[in-house]
């Protein structure tokens, strides 16, 4: 594993619902072989009762403790920097991993050089598919939305596929390409860093796979109000990286229908380089 400890470095962020938390690493003990992955546990200052359960960890693990909310971008970029693992994970603390969850998303990686980021299939609790791989769509103010159901166009959540985005709720990324771009871009607030880190992928010429074999539950959003804080902010940030070079899959003339963007004829980029900031 060319000198790393792990297969796979599990890079969880965390702010507060403990509760959360607890089931997530509960979810990962039970359902992964031990020898494959260490969990790299990062408190954004929580307030409630995390900083009592961290501190009765034990295992391959290591807990990075900030004094305040420094949000999921530099958080996970901490973790990263910390893992030990050949291949990173990123991890959402509301979410329940099932058994054989991990490894097919570490065979697309190690038997697929091309490919930066592999995502999984994502479960509401109620056993629904929430996550089958992200869509994009272009609305009718001119900006760009993605969105894990894309007025209409139903996803297809037993069929492995390249895709354009896959949500960072629950991801596998090759090491290498997450060191040479620098991580997550830390402009965001808790929102469209993943989808933006698939479309630097995609733009590099690199491959996005929606790899279903990988299933967990994933409680979305539970963090709760933090998560939504910055949504105009972000999506500015987002359509001003994106909005002159990526084409998006679908176009929406309302909120209810789409259909397929006749412009993506000649791909999804204009260039194939790493946009500026």
């Amino acid at each position: 594993m060319d000198g790393y400890t792990f297969a796979a470095s599990v890079v969880i962020p965390l702010f507060n619902k403990v509760e959360h938390t607890a089931e997530c690493l509960v979810s990962i003990a039970e359902h992964t072989d031990p020898t494959l992955y260490e969990v790299v546990l990062v408190d954004n200052g929580s307030t409630d009762a995390t900083g009592q359960l961290l501190d009765h960890l034990d295992g391959d693990v290591q807990i990075i403790r900030n004094a305040t909310n420094l949000g999921f971008a530099r958080g996970c970029n901490q973790g990263a920097r910390a893992a030990c693992g050949h291949h990173l994970v990123f991890c959402n603390n509301d979410v329940e991993v099932r058994d054989g969850w991990l490894e097919p998303l570490l065979d697309v990686l190690d038997g697929e050089p091309d490919v930066a980021i592999v995502g999984a299939r994502l479960l509401f609790p109620d056993g629904t598919v929430q996550h089958a791989g992200v869509r994009t769509v272009l609305t009718p103010d001119g900006k760009i939305v993605p969105t894990h159901d894309p007025y209409g166009v139903p996803p297809v959540p037993e069929s492995r596929r390249d895709v354009d985005v896959v949500t960072g709720a629950l991801m596998g990324v090759r090491r290498s390409f997450f060191e040479a771009v620098g991580g997550f871009l830390i402009e965001y607030w808790n929102g469209l860093e993943d989808v933006d880190l698939c479309l630097t992928a995609r733009s590099q010429g690199l491959r996005v796979v929606y790899e279903p074999r990988s299933t967990s539950v994933h409680h979305e959003s539970a963090s709760g109000s933090e998560r939504f804080s910055a949504t105009d902010e972000n999506e500015a940030l987002f359509n001003r990286r994106w909005g002159e070079r990526y084409v998006p899959e679908f176009v929406s003339d309302d909120r209810d229908n789409a259909r397929p963007n006749p412009a993506r004829r000649d791909g999804a980029f204009q260039s194939v380089t790493r946009p500026s900031g």
